[in-house]
């Protein structure tokens, strides 16, 4: 059975790599102006990077999320590679608000419509490949390509600005 665990902001400030997971709940500051927070949770791990959905939820208090809404949450963005080690270990490139882990999803399993249908492009021109959030690669076309985002990953402060787009 699923089961959402949760814990307090100030718990855990700071999360070692070799104890982030698939199934990690995610909380971080929008902006560094106001209190509000936004939530998101690993999806996948791809040689040693997370891929990381997030959430359409805000709160101003980031203690007030319930287990209900992660479970019934709408995914808002696209889904990326997220730096894990620089956003939620070291925090070295983090500038732009904090990120924490959260809670954690036990038993959180990618839905079909993720699996068939998220993918990742890398390779050089003419030598271009995706990736899905099994690490399953194929070849694609340049053109192709362009309908995915990279295969690499990037720190919370990049996520929030290219990926992540609140209203």
């Amino acid at each position: 059975m699923d089961k959402v665990n949760l814990w307090e902001w100030d718990k855990k400030t700071r999360t070692m790599l070799r104890f982030i997971k698939v199934g990690d709940i995610l909380c971080f500051k929008i902006n560094e102006l106001e209190e509000k927070y936004g939530y998101g949770i690993l999806i996948a791990k791809l040689d040693g990077w997370f891929a990381c959905k997030i959430y359409d939820i805000q709160h101003t208090d980031p203690n007030t999320i319930t287990a209900k809404e992660i479970m019934e949450a709408k995914q808002l963005g696209k889904i990326f590679i997220l730096d894990v080690y620089s956003t939620l270990d070291n925090k070295k490139h983090i500038q732009k608000g904090e990120w924490r882990v959260l809670g954690h999803y036990d038993n959180f399993e990618l839905t079909p419509d993720e699996i068939k249908n998220v993918f990742f492009e890398y390779g050089s021109s003419g030598m271009k490949r995706k990736i899905d959030l099994l690490g399953n690669d194929q070849e694609i076309s340049d053109k192709e390509a362009e309908e995915y985002l990279p295969y690499s990953p990037v720190t919370g402060d990049d996520a929030k600005r290219w990926y992540i787009k609140y209203k």
